[in-house]
């Protein structure tokens, strides 16, 4: 997977991502820019790129029972590689939005509302001009009701106002030596609870802590736990099926798992895949 990413990466027209670029710099130039900092690629580049093009920048992350610990270190060490520091803003989206918990397709909407209502807050407190997201192109599939709450509340989306798809933003955060370059796509907690189990922070937290386990455990590519309320949906790529179906590996997760509230543990035979609501 890495190895088709480089050669991805490696292929990309650095004149066209010039001109991309560009556009990028012309939205930008002489602005004080706020970024919805997450730590992954797409924020990150974003980031790189408004302290290269923008007057100023602060990143701003959320945190909560939602983000796990480890994507906050991570976070803090790209910040520390752009030199900008993060400000944090910590809430609960499940104790602020009763939609939010109920958890259907449009969960999102509801978290993505929330955040910007607070990062707009935060650009009149500052007296800042734009809030940017790290939306790319290739983000507009299927149903994304997240953007909708950014159209609606004024976000800019500067990869997708360039038309910059999510390979050339690892093309982008190559160029720029970023350490998240091959950083996994990775998602809020909230995303592994399964459309229609209401969000708790008792489920939050037992979903945090199994992937902990699992992740200490063994060595995997990808790793998520789904929440089904009762059953914990184990995925993994199946390339490392082999090391979790070792009787005492596997029979180690389920009592631990089961530890932490599940009734039921299993393996998702298809493998690692996005989650959809």
């Amino acid at each position: 997977m890495i190895d088709n990413l480089v050669e991805t990466i490696n292929i990309i027209n650095d004149k066209s991502i010039d001109a991309k670029l560009s556009q990028i710099r012309d939205l930008l130039e002489g602005k004080k820019v706020i970024v919805a900092y997450s730590g992954g690629v797409d924020s990150s580049v974003v980031g790189v790129l408004a302290k290269k093009y923008a007057k100023e920048t602060k990143l701003i992350m959320q945190i909560g029972s939602s983000v796990a610990r480890s994507e906050i270190d991570n976070a803090l060490k790209q910040a520390s590689q752009l030199d900008l520091g993060v400000e944090f803003i910590e809430y609960n989206e499940y104790q602020l939005s009763d939609e939010y918990v109920e958890n259907d397709e449009n969960r999102c909407y509801y978290c993505k509302t929330l955040l910007y209502n607070f990062l707009e807050e935060k650009r009149n407190e500052y007296h800042y001009d734009l809030i940017l997201s790290g939306t790319n192109s290739s983000d507009l599939t299927g149903h994304r009701p997240g953007h909708k709450a950014g159209q609606e509340t004024g976000i800019k989306n500067p990869l997708l106002i360039a038309n910059i798809s999510k390979p050339e933003v690892r093309h982008i955060a190559n160029k720029f030596g970023l350490i998240t370059t091959n950083k996994p796509s990775m998602a809020c907690l909230a995303s592994r609870m399964i459309t229609g189990v209401k969000i708790t922070q008792s489920g939050l937290d037992r979903v945090a802590k199994s992937e902990k386990f699992i992740t200490e455990l063994l060595d995997l590519s990808r790793l998520r736990v789904r929440d089904h309320g009762k059953l914990a949906r184990i995925e993994i790529d199946p390339i490392d099926f082999d090391k979790l179906m070792k009787s005492d590996v596997f029979s180690e997760i389920n009592k631990q798992l089961k530890e932490y509230g599940y009734r039921y543990v299993s393996l998702d035979m298809e493998g690692y895949r996005p989650a959809t609501p």
